[in-house]
C-alpha cells in the first residue's frame, strides 16, 4: 500500500514538474517575441478577471470530481469485504471490467 502510494504520488509530481516547465517555456518564448506585454493588454488581467476566475474555477472542479471517482475506486479495491458485494459495487465491477 505504501509503495503505491509512493509510486502515484513520484508519477503525479512528475507531471506537475512537466507542466511547470512547458508553461514556463511558453512565457519565455511570448517574453522574447514581445507577445506577452501584448497579450496581457488585451486581455486586461485583473484578479477579478473571467480568464483567471474560470480556470480556477475549472481546475477545482475537476479535483473535487477525480477525488470522488478516486474514492470510488479505493473503496471499491481495498475496503469492500469479499463475501459482501452490494447492488452498487457489483455494477460498478461490470463497468470497470
Amino acid at each position: 500500500m505504501k509503495i503505491l502510494f509512493l509510486r502515484l504520488l513520484k508519477k503525479a509530481l512528475k507531471c506537475f514538474a512537466i507542466v511547470s516547465i512547458l508553461i514556463f517555456l511558453l512565457y519565455i518564448v511570448l517574453e522574447f517575441m514581445d507577445l506577452y506585454r501584448t497579450i496581457q493588454q488585451e486581455l486586461d488581467l485583473k484578479y477579478d478577471s473571467w480568464f483567471i476566475r474560470i480556470p480556477l474555477i475549472g481546475t477545482a472542479i475537476i479535483c473535487i470530481l477525480f477525488l470522488l471517482i478516486g474514492i470510488l475506486l479505493y473503496n471499491y479495491h481495498y475496503k469492500r469485504p469479499r463475501s459482501k458485494k452490494t447492488d452498487f459495487f457489483e455494477e460498478l465491477s461490470k463497468k470497470l471490467d
